[in-house]
């Protein structure tokens, strides 16, 4: 279902030492599932781990929650499936209550 599937990810917080390995894996992840477009907060050096596992899904790495929110509300169409992934206190959420508000959705 929907026509395109668009991933959002940013720092999980409190992994360690193998948090690059583990950020990296999850851009592995983003690679295996075929995704549409990819759009990660790069909000800590970490976050950027996730791109280095990305090769042929289209990737476009934010620095601001602004810029953030600019990029998918510009990449946004209706039968989009959008999934926000970050720790809670990465504030994605507030990306979401933005987007839920606005006319875009």
């Amino acid at each position: 279902p929907g026509q395109r599937h668009i991933t959002v990810l940013s720092t999980m917080k409190e992994l360690g030492e193998a948090s690059a390995q583990l950020h990296r894996q999850v851009g592995e992840q983003a690679e295996a599932l075929g995704l549409d477009q990819l759009v990660v907060l790069v909000d800590d050096p970490e976050a950027q781990a996730i791109t280095e596992g990305v090769h042929s899904v289209s990737t476009t790495s934010c620095q601001t929650h602004s810029e953030l929110l600019a990029v998918v509300q510009d990449l946004m169409q209706p039968g989009d499936r959008i999934l926000f992934k970050a720790s809670n206190s990465v504030g994605l959420n507030q990306i979401v209550e933005t987007l839920r508000k606005s006319e875009t959705v």
